[in-house]
């Protein structure tokens, strides 16, 4: 996972974080937050996900999904 803001770098995500239960999930999922940067206002946020499927022929494809949000309190 990778995050930017305000339309910035894109910044691994990294490390642990607190652990979570998602009936959907099979594994156990990681709460994470954090800040930026002190004192940046945050416009929009944006999240990155990279993975890698496999096709029914064992060849692997690399995708990425995106999603920005809106910070309604700026």
């Amino acid at each position: 996972m990778w995050y930017s803001v305000n339309g910035g770098a894109r910044v691994p995500i990294s490390g642990g974080g607190s652990p979570v239960s998602i009936p959907q999930c099979k594994y156990t999922a990681y709460q994470i937050s954090g800040e930026p940067a002190p004192g940046v206002v945050v416009g929009t946020a944006t999240l990155f996900v990279d993975g890698v499927w496999f096709d029914n022929q064992n060849v692997a494809h690399f995708y990425t999904r995106t999603g920005t949000y809106d910070n309604p309190f700026n």
